[in-house]
């Protein structure tokens, strides 16, 4: 990652409420979104099965 672009987004901590809610919520919550969007690709067909395949490295 960019070092500027790291520390625009670090200066921002503590100064924007919404923010930090926002993003202490993404963090707790985005393995939950993750699993999600792997089940659904793997009931997929095509290509987003094959990809969801791969991610697990399943045979």
């Amino acid at each position: 990652m960019d070092m500027k672009i790291f520390k625009a987004i670090n200066r921002m901590s503590g100064r924007i409420a919404f923010m930090d809610f926002l993003m202490i919520l993404i963090s707790n919550r985005a393995r939950y979104l993750f699993l999600f969007v792997l089940v659904c690709m793997w009931l997929a067909k095509g290509s987003s099965k094959t990809a969801a395949k791969k991610l697990l490295q399943l045979p």
